[in-house]
């Protein structure tokens, strides 16, 4: 893909082959590295890796509200008991959710990072047929963040600013191609409720909408409501009632709430793949 050459991405790129691994944004982790200024696995808060199972510490920060300012509301509590602060062992760069990881004995969790990087549970219910993804993590100039306000009822959280990209790859003519992009989003009213998978494919247009987290009931998976988004892109409107329904007539705050998280994912991939804003466009 090419990338407009005032943008900042710190990237890193690593590909993987698909195996098995509450939930939480890729992006958190990212906030705490910029707090703590290192570099961690996603076992910092997952059992195995991205999109598994919370740890005590990952629990700790949900409870906690998942934010910025929960990282140190947390920092005096031992979230592993095993009779060290969170602080303590984030200073020692050993693992706050791991109770066999201790100030002395950090373990080798921060050799690992790479590879559980992936959500791979959760990019398969977006790209069933993919078995290879590739990863680019990026941060959002502010210009960027405010020209993606624009078209959006709220404004941008923190997490939002350093997106991660989850590239679909497969094997074509024995090279591997890229052929779509997802990324994780939510709305800007309940973040703690609702967490949407967006795969998007390299003309910018929808293929498939998740929901990973919901919080507002089984009726919202409706896949009548959900299917509605593919196709759909930038310029589509994505307003709930006229271009799509909500999926059940008494929850359309919660139906507006998934469009506007498809709303920012378009917004972001375009604010940083699309120099023209219609194509994502290979390098």
């Amino acid at each position: 893909m090419k990338s407009r050459s005032k943008i900042y991405l710190s990237v890193v790129v690593w590909t993987f082959i698909y195996s098995n691994i509450s939930w939480a944004l890729p992006s958190h982790r990212r906030l705490w590295e910029r707090k703590y200024g290192y570099s961690v696995s996603c076992t910092l808060c997952h059992s195995k890796g991205g999109g598994s199972q919370l740890n005590s510490y990952g629990e700790d920060f949900q409870r906690f509200g998942m934010t910025p300012g929960a990282f140190l509301s947390i920092e005096k509590r031992d979230s592993s008991k095993n009779g060290f602060s969170n602080i303590e062992k984030i200073r020692a760069k050993a693992n706050p959710g791991d109770p066999l990881s201790t100030p002395k004995n950090p373990t080798d969790w921060l050799s690992r990072i790479e590879e559980s990087m992936l959500p791979l549970d959760e990019l398969k219910k977006i790209f069933p047929d993919v078995k290879k993804f590739s990863i680019l993590e990026g941060t959002l100039f502010p210009e960027q963040a405010k020209e993606i306000e624009k078209g959006l009822a709220g404004k941008l959280s923190e997490a939002d600013t350093v997106p991660t990209f989850y590239f679909a790859v497969k094997d074509q003519d024995a090279k591997l191609v890229r052929t779509g992009v997802a990324i994780f989003s939510t709305s800007t009213k309940n973040p703690e409720k609702l967490i949407v998978g967006i795969g998007v494919d390299l003309s910018g247009k929808i293929t498939n909408v998740v929901l990973i987290k919901n919080k507002f009931g089984d009726r919202m998976n409706d896949n009548t409501f959900l299917s509605q988004f593919k196709g759909k892109s930038l310029e589509s409107a994505l307003q709930i009632k006229k271009d799509i329904e909500p999926a059940n007539p008494d929850l359309i705050t919660e139906s507006e709430q998934v469009a506007e998280a498809a709303k920012k994912s378009l917004l972001i991939i375009s604010a940083v793949f699309n120099k023209d804003k219609k194509n994502i466009k290979t390098k």
